[in-house]
């Protein structure tokens, strides 16, 4: 049996390997979406799948021994997020985009329990002013590109999995290797029914490609995974909300978006919006009264 805390430990390593995703991605530009997905899967595929072949764990693969709603709700969820994630990166200002994207804690703390939604309505709500925030400028708001759009769609289906995902706490966390394997054999037969190929990549763009394979497609499903099903969540769901400033800051400092006083502070309302929701969905709720 896995003890709590170094689940929960665990569980904090996808945070950190997922708010460099945005950046090694920023790096990566002569591959689409499309091909940027199922090249980091087929990585995340085979190093996993060597793992549990040396661990003589190799029938974790086989994904015909699943439920068959967790294949395709695992698989179409892995798929459409980090497709709608990448164009919205590639279609819109980067800090903007990730920024959107990162309302998923705040969704989450939202919309995991329904009956405690008026109470976090106040965090929703200084989340939102964060984002608003960004799309003003002098004069009005800016019109929203289809990067926001996409970033913003990416945002509600992560929040929709990993909501659901309490379901399938049975199912080891090594299962999703073959999921991985899964996605990147459908976007190999997108591409080729598309006309289009996976591009030769170069050095620099080879090793960002393993990077996101191994860290934050790879080691960080398993982790957060892991952590959700063994460790503190609510713990885990509070330090998810230094995602979207660690990854902000990330993009700054290599040169992918620019700073500014309004980027800084949009980060800062997304994040504290997300903690405030999630502190108050926690507490309890109040004894009727007599």
């Amino acid at each position: 049996m896995i003890r709590s805390g170094p689940a929960t430990a665990i569980g904090a390593v996808a945070i950190l390997l997922w708010a460099s995703l945005a950046t090694l991605s920023m790096g990566a530009a002569a591959y689409g979406p499309l091909q940027l997905m199922t090249a980091a899967f087929g990585i995340a595929f085979l190093a996993g799948a060597l793992w549990l072949a040396a661990t003589g764990r190799a029938a974790l693969l086989d994904i015909r021994r699943l439920p068959r709603a967790f294949v395709i709700e695992a698989g179409l969820s892995l798929a459409g997020y980090h497709l709608l994630y990448f164009q919205g990166l590639r279609s819109a200002p980067a800090a903007e985009a990730n920024l959107i994207n990162y309302l998923w804690p705040l969704l989450i703390a939202v919309f995991a329990d329904r009956s405690r939604i008026l109470r976090t309505l106040p965090g929703a709500l200084i989340g939102f002013a964060g984002v608003a925030l960004l799309l003003y400028q002098p004069g009005g708001f800016a019109r929203p590109e289809p990067g926001h759009a996409a970033a913003l769609a990416a945002a509600i289906v992560w929040t929709r999995y990993s909501i659901r995902n309490v379901r399938y706490a049975a199912i080891p966390s090594e299962a999703l290797i073959g999921i991985f394997g899964l996605v990147a054999l459908i976007g190999g037969a997108a591409l080729a029914l598309g006309g289009a190929a996976l591009p030769w990549p170069g050095t620099s763009q080879a090793l960002i490609i393993l990077a996101i394979g191994i860290g934050p497609f790879g080691i960080a499903f398993l982790a957060w995974d892991l952590g959700t099903k063994h460790g503190r969540v609510g713990l885990l769901g509070i330090l998810a909300f230094a995602a979207p400033v660690l990854s902000t800051c990330l993009l700054v400092l290599t040169g992918h978006a620019a700073a500014s006083g309004r980027l800084a502070i949009a980060c800062l309302l997304v994040a504290a919006g997300a903690a405030l929701a999630a502190l108050a969905g926690r507490r309890p709720a109040p004894l009727p009264q007599a």
